[in-house]
């Protein structure tokens, strides 16, 4: 009889840990799930609060956006603006190519990467650039993760 009860018991605690280390592991994967979608929310919202980026994409969107390099260069605020723009989606393309980040990560903003990758004023600034750093030796493809990025989305198709 008192074997019965210890076998009993050792069943029943083994069946009481199974089930909290399976509601543990739950509760563990709706929190990583949880995280993941707010950290993708977060770099999107980036994109879509930062007034300057909103404000640029809306130039390069309706045509107003020229690249007049007589204007251009030198510091101007469409230059900075531009840049740091064009740096941000750099990152977020680097990090997808580098598989930091999946391409569904970023994929709310698939249109306005290809409305500014396909941007014949963007693309004359990125050829000045290829052909500054080439001259200045800098070694690496100026905005090579955002570009990336914008072929890939363009293989995909369906934009």
């Amino acid at each position: 009889m008192l074997n019965d009860v210890w076998w009993f018991t050792n069943i029943l605690i083994a069946l009481l840990t199974l089930i909290s280390v399976l509601l543990m592991y739950r509760q563990v994967k709706l929190f990583m799930l949880y995280s993941k979608a707010n950290f993708r929310k977060e770099l999107v919202l980036n994109f879509y609060t930062t007034r300057e980026f909103r404000e640029m994409f809306y130039k390069i969107e309706y045509g107003e956006f020229r690249y007049d390099p007589g204007e251009f260069h030198g510091g101007s605020t469409n230059e900075k603006v531009l840049d740091m723009m064009l740096a941000y989606l750099d990152v977020l393309g680097s990090l997808v190519r580098d598989e930091v980040l999946s391409i569904d990560d970023i994929k709310p903003l698939k249109y306005e990467i290809l409305r500014i990758y396909r941007n014949e004023e963007v693309k004359k600034y990125l050829e000045f650039l290829k052909s500054w750093y080439s001259v200045n030796s800098v070694g690496r493809i100026p905005f090579e993760g955002f570009i990336w990025i914008s072929k890939k989305f363009l293989s995909e198709g369906d934009d």
